[in-house]
Order: C-alpha cells, then sequence, then structure tokens
C-alpha cells in the first residue's frame, strides 16, 4: 500500500514523466517506500504526511523551473533537425522515467521539435 501511494502521488505530479528523473524517483522509494523506515503508512499515521508530500512537491517544482527554462531556451535558440528519421513517443504516461538529466532535456527536445513542426504545417 505505501508504494502504491508513493507511485500514485509521483504519477499525480508528473502523469507524462517528463519532470522527475528515475534518481528522483528511487529516492523517494528508498526514503519512503516500503523498505524504509519512513514508510508513508506509518507517517500518515503519526499525522506527519505532509513531510514526504512538501519534500516531493520541492523536488517536482525543482524539476519544473529547470524543464521551463530549458524548453525556453530551445524555443529560442534550439537548432532542430527535421529531417532526421527520429521516433517519438507522444503519450509518456507507460514510459520509464528519464535515466538522467541529459535524457530528460532528449525527451523536452524532441517534444519541442514536435510542436514547432506542427506549428509550421
Amino acid at each position: 500500500m505505501t508504494d502504491r501511494i508513493l507511485d500514485d502521488y509521483l504519477k499525480d505530479l508528473d502523469p507524462a514523466k517528463v519532470y522527475f528523473i528515475k534518481k528522483d524517483v528511487e529516492e523517494f522509494r528508498a526514503k519512503y517506500g516500503s523498505a524504509s523506515k519512513n514508510r508513508l503508512d506509518i507517517l500518515l499515521d503519526n499525522k506527519r504526511s505532509m513531510e514526504p508530500a512538501n519534500e516531493i512537491y520541492e523536488r517536482f517544482r525543482k524539476r519544473v523551473d529547470q524543464r521551463i527554462g530549458l524548453a525556453r531556451d530551445l524555443a529560442e535558440n534550439g537548432e532542430f533537425d527535421f529531417t532526421k528519421d527520429e521516433m517519438m513517443t507522444r503519450s509518456r504516461r507507460d514510459a520509464e522515467w528519464a535515466v538522467d538529466d541529459a535524457a530528460a532535456e532528449k525527451i523536452w527536445q524532441q517534444q519541442i521539435a514536435e510542436e514547432i513542426l506542427s506549428e509550421e504545417m
């Protein structure tokens, strides 16, 4: 149950899996998942559920700020090659979390390129 609550919260914040990276998710699972001393169900029973919720949300806000900055930079200064044969996952709901920041940036670059391309057509 603890893992499901945590996973549901992460998915509620980031359903397309474009903000958090795998390291974030693994850190939260290690810290608040069923194998930790600070399991969410125990914190809920002790009326301390806002501690992990706030910590996770603050990380989410940090990632959103990073990604918005990246998106702005890419939209204004990015160079896109629309001649390459590339595939992009339109729905990331069932995708894995990006392995690291570089992988997350690649996802955002593809999304911005797709948006620019769709505006041009």
